[in-house]
Protein backbone atom coordinates (compact mmCIF):
# COMPACT_ATOMS: atom_id res chain seq x y z
CA UNK A 1 0.00 0.00 0.00
CA UNK A 2 1.26 3.27 -0.74
CA UNK A 3 1.37 5.69 1.86
CA UNK A 4 -0.20 9.15 1.11
CA UNK A 5 -0.07 11.91 3.18
CA UNK A 6 -1.66 15.58 3.92
CA UNK A 7 -1.75 18.25 6.42
CA UNK A 8 -5.51 19.75 7.53
CA UNK A 9 -6.40 21.94 10.30
CA UNK A 10 -9.24 20.67 12.38
CA UNK A 11 -11.88 23.99 12.97
CA UNK A 12 -13.59 24.80 15.73
CA UNK A 13 -15.92 22.30 15.47
CA UNK A 14 -13.85 19.09 15.38
CA UNK A 15 -14.34 18.84 11.70
CA UNK A 16 -10.95 18.58 9.09
CA UNK A 17 -11.97 19.15 5.22
CA UNK A 18 -10.57 16.36 3.08
CA UNK A 19 -9.37 16.61 -0.10
CA UNK A 20 -11.18 16.36 -3.36
CA UNK A 21 -8.32 13.86 -4.88
CA UNK A 22 -8.27 11.88 -1.27
CA UNK A 23 -12.31 11.77 -1.86
CA UNK A 24 -12.33 10.88 -5.38
CA UNK A 25 -9.64 7.91 -5.06
CA UNK A 26 -11.46 6.39 -1.91
CA UNK A 27 -14.89 7.00 -3.89
CA UNK A 28 -16.46 9.32 -0.92
CA UNK A 29 -19.79 11.03 -1.59
CA UNK A 30 -21.68 13.74 0.16
CA UNK A 31 -23.33 12.02 3.25
CA UNK A 32 -21.72 8.79 3.33
CA UNK A 33 -20.19 7.52 6.51
CA UNK A 34 -16.29 7.06 7.32
CA UNK A 35 -15.10 4.90 10.56
CA UNK A 36 -12.39 5.67 12.14
CA UNK A 37 -10.30 3.59 14.17
CA UNK A 38 -7.58 3.96 16.33
CA UNK A 39 -3.98 1.93 15.82
CA UNK A 40 -0.92 1.50 17.20
CA UNK A 41 0.01 3.60 13.99
CA UNK A 42 -2.42 6.29 14.74
CA UNK A 43 -5.45 6.97 13.48
CA UNK A 44 -6.82 4.71 10.23
CA UNK A 45 -9.86 6.56 8.19
CA UNK A 46 -11.76 4.07 6.05
CA UNK A 47 -15.44 4.58 4.15
CA UNK A 48 -17.93 2.76 6.15
CA UNK A 49 -19.94 -0.31 4.29
CA UNK A 50 -21.43 -1.90 6.88
CA UNK A 51 -25.11 -0.51 6.51
CA UNK A 52 -25.12 -0.84 2.81
CA UNK A 53 -24.51 -4.65 3.05
CA UNK A 54 -27.06 -4.62 5.55
CA UNK A 55 -29.45 -2.69 3.61
CA UNK A 56 -28.95 -4.80 0.63
CA UNK A 57 -29.10 -7.94 2.38
CA UNK A 58 -32.65 -6.92 4.10
CA UNK A 59 -33.72 -5.87 0.70
CA UNK A 60 -33.20 -8.91 -0.26
CA UNK A 61 -34.77 -11.00 1.84
CA UNK A 62 -37.63 -8.77 1.34
CA UNK A 63 -37.76 -9.97 -2.18
CA UNK A 64 -37.79 -13.77 -1.35
CA UNK A 65 -40.41 -13.07 1.16
CA UNK A 66 -42.77 -11.74 -0.77
CA UNK A 67 -41.61 -13.71 -4.09
CA UNK A 68 -42.19 -17.25 -2.27
CA UNK A 69 -45.49 -17.05 -0.57
CA UNK A 70 -44.74 -20.64 0.29
CA UNK A 71 -42.40 -19.60 2.56
CA UNK A 72 -44.18 -19.12 5.99
CA UNK A 73 -45.10 -23.06 5.34
CA UNK A 74 -41.57 -23.73 4.53
CA UNK A 75 -40.99 -22.08 7.79
CA UNK A 76 -43.51 -23.51 9.73
CA UNK A 77 -42.71 -27.17 9.03
CA UNK A 78 -39.04 -26.71 9.74
CA UNK A 79 -39.49 -25.09 13.09
CA UNK A 80 -42.25 -28.08 13.77
CA UNK A 81 -39.89 -30.87 13.19
CA UNK A 82 -37.15 -29.10 14.77
CA UNK A 83 -39.20 -28.99 17.95
CA UNK A 84 -40.38 -32.29 18.04
CA UNK A 85 -36.65 -33.36 17.93
CA UNK A 86 -35.49 -31.08 21.15
CA UNK A 87 -39.10 -32.19 22.51
CA UNK A 88 -37.94 -35.71 22.19
CA UNK A 89 -34.15 -35.00 23.06
CA UNK A 90 -35.43 -33.03 26.33
CA UNK A 91 -38.60 -35.46 27.72
CA UNK A 92 -36.42 -38.42 26.58
CA UNK A 93 -33.43 -37.76 28.32
CA UNK A 94 -35.75 -37.81 31.78
CA UNK A 95 -37.48 -40.35 30.76
CA UNK A 96 -41.03 -38.53 30.61
CA UNK A 97 -43.55 -38.86 27.60
CA UNK A 98 -43.58 -35.66 25.82
CA UNK A 99 -47.44 -34.00 25.12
Amino acid sequence: MNAEGFIRKIDKLGRICLPIEFRRREKLQTNDQVEMLVTEEGLLMRKYEGADKLAAAMGRLKEVIIEDDRLYEKLKDRYLERLDLLEAEVFGAAGIEGG
